[in-house]
């Protein structure tokens, strides 16, 4: 075990023996997150690495080569995410975690109790994997090792039974108004925030047969007013995007029912 432990730190500090490249890459909501690129091990290292780890984690699956060019934060949240470059990421810049929690704070991810979730982060052990195909499996890239096919709490890494799941934000609920409107009458109406930002709002409004002489929509960002004039059941929406991407993040409702 202790030389184990040796080895998998010799690993860790491998690729700081290797040129460097700084390079800026982006979460889907476009925060920039710092990354290098590296030159790669010999062909005989990497197959040193292989074999060590296969031996060590015989119920683990290989599924790609050891390598110093990437590792498992850039793997989970920048390439197989995103299909972003192959580089390095590190968790920590100067504080604990603050380069990688940019893919989950105020972005396209968020935290959440589902352990089905696609994204997962170790907090005790700087580490992040994403749920396979495979039922019950996680895969991940071990630092400079290989990337592996393993049990969620299977692996290098410290306390890996202390796991956090994220997945992608998308918030739905209701827009506060009047649900039983007068006709003639302008009301104000107003669409939760999804939590996140910057974003924009959709409002829409569908009337019988999508006649606009029975409504009129004002909106302003997450509040709206409207006028009903024919005696009828509406369907008001509120549609909330990313202002980024135009990633749909949110979706709210209210069925006023007009001139009863």
């Amino acid at each position: 075990m202790k030389k184990f432990f040796l080895s998998f730190m010799l690993c860790s500090l491998f690729v700081t023996s290797f040129a460097q490249t700084p390079i800026t890459i982006y979460t889907r909501w476009g925060q920039s997150v710092q990354g290098h690129i590296n030159t790669e091990m010999t062909s005989s290292e990497i197959n040193s690495l292989n074999a060590q780890y296969t031996s060590l984690y015989p119920q683990a699956t290989l599924l790609g080569n050891s390598s110093s060019t990437y590792n498992c934060h850039s793997y989970a949240w920048n390439m197989w995410d995103q299909g972003g470059p192959t580089c390095w990421i590190n968790a920590s810049i100067s504080a604990s975690n603050d380069n990688i929690k940019k893919y989950w704070t105020n972005d396209y991810y968020a935290l959440t109790n589902n352990s089905n979730a696609p994204l997962i982060f170790y907090p005790s052990g700087d580490h992040s994997a994403v749920k396979s195909s495979v039922s019950g499996k996680y895969e991940s890239k071990w630092g400079s090792a290989p990337l592996m096919r393993h049990a969620p709490d299977y692996g290098p890494y410290t306390n890996m039974a202390n796991r956090q799941y994220y997945a992608v934000i998308f918030v739905t609920g209701f827009i506060t108004g009047e649900d039983m409107p007068k006709l003639n009458v302008p009301y104000g109406y107003s669409s939760p925030s999804p939590g996140v930002s910057p974003v924009y709002y959709v409002w829409r409004v569908d009337s019988p047969h999508d006649d606009p002489s029975y409504y009129d929509l004002i909106s302003s960002s997450s509040y709206a007013t409207i006028t009903y004039y024919k005696q009828t059941i509406f369907e008001v929406y509120c549609d909330v995007y990313n202002s980024n991407n135009n990633q749909h993040v949110g979706s709210f409702w209210i069925e006023p029912i007009a001139g009863y």
